[in-house]
């Protein structure tokens, strides 16, 4: 049997959002922003084990899952580890619902990865 690791992470509600004008910081990425929300109990469980090549499911439905793949290759560049994985994302909330199901699904594979 193949060990596998999971990690779980909220959804969330963004209420508010603005990217406030700073003339002194030329650099987006490092002029940040102002905003808040929600988080929710519910979230996404994400579990990952080794695997022949990689697999990507939301509630047992096969994904193409294109932000886990991005997480995938973005860990993979970062540490080296170039082993394939089934990603298996589990949560009651639907996709597409604007509380951010991709957010905590790329967070609690990154801590599922990272273990």
């Amino acid at each position: 049997m193949r060990s596998s690791i999971s990690a779980w992470a909220p959804s969330h509600a963004t209420l508010y959002f603005a990217v406030p004008e700073n003339k002194e910081v030329s650099d987006f990425l490092h002029q940040g922003s102002l905003g808040g929300g929600l988080n929710f109990e519910e979230g996404v469980i994400t579990t990952v084990a080794i695997s022949d090549n990689d697999r990507i499911f939301y509630n047992a439905v096969e994904i193409e899952g294109e932000i886990s793949q991005t997480v995938l290759r973005l860990f993979r560049e970062r540490t080296g580890n170039t082993s394939a994985v089934e990603v298996k994302h589990k949560s009651r909330i639907t996709t597409g619902c604007g509380l951010s199901t991709s957010g905590a699904g790329s967070i609690s594979l990154t801590l599922s990865l990272n273990e």
